[in-house]
């Protein structure tokens, strides 16, 4: 009955985690609008500016990998150990530990292998018709800080809920109800670290492609050297 009750936690949190973390790869494609925004028209980038914003953008991206790598590694080797103790807390915890560590070993991987590709086509693109790349990126950027608002939203809730459990199981004494809840907190609290980190390199990119300057509320956009 516990181990049953495990599984169907832990694979609610594998589709509910897969779906969010597709959620921007089947996002549809941008259309570029009739005519730029007067906002956005009021300081129009140039090529060299896009160019060099669009890039430092991906490759801050591809760095992240390294961090999504290190969270995979780590949720892989940690849920493989627990599970093997074979006690319930902890084969309890390995499941949503294990699951998600899959997950961020695939977005590291994806991350590692797009950039490279997008910021050669980019390239292209701005070089023939740099008005149609900016309406175009404009448009993708906005969406994607709405979906990193939204998966922001949902990986608290997974941490919120496995506090619940955490809870639940110390009142009805029950250890497979603490493991799930405390690997649920572990991940979650991960992955919204990691995607928080994403989210203000893809808003620092949106206000560049707006025209910003290099500098917002103070702060350097430096993309390159950091996730």
């Amino acid at each position: 009955m516990r181990l049953t009750k495990t599984a169907a936690i832990a694979s609610g949190l594998l589709l509910g985690t897969i779906g969010v973390a597709h959620a921007e790869e089947t996002l549809p494609a941008p259309q570029p609008s009739p005519t730029v925004q007067a906002s956005d028209a009021a300081h129009e980038p140039t090529v060299p500016e896009l160019t060099d914003a669009m890039s430092t953008y991906f490759m801050g991206e591809r760095n992240q990998g390294y961090g999504w790598g290190m969270a995979g590694l780590a949720g892989l080797t940690m849920g493989t150990g627990l599970y093997a103790l074979d006690k319930p807390f902890e084969r309890a915890a390995s499941y949503p530990i294990f699951i998600v560590g899959v997950i961020e070993s695939v977005v590291a991987v994806l991350s590692f292998a797009r950039p490279l590709g997008r910021i050669a086509a980019n390239k292209e693109l701005i070089a023939q018709n740099p008005s149609i790349f900016l309406q175009q990126e404009r448009a993708r950027v906005r969406t994607v800080n709405r979906f990193f608002v939204g998966i922001e939203l949902f990986e608290t809730a997974v941490a919120i809920t496995g506090i619940g459990l955490v809870g639940a199981g110390l009142h009805d004494h029950d250890k497979t109800l603490q493991g799930v809840g405390t690997g649920l907190v572990v991940q979650g609290a991960a992955m919204f670290l990691l995607d928080s980190i994403a989210h203000e390199r893809a808003e620092r990119y949106e206000h560049l492609l707006l025209g910003g300057s290099a500098t917002k509320d103070g702060a350097t956009l430096t993309m390159g050297a950091s996730f």
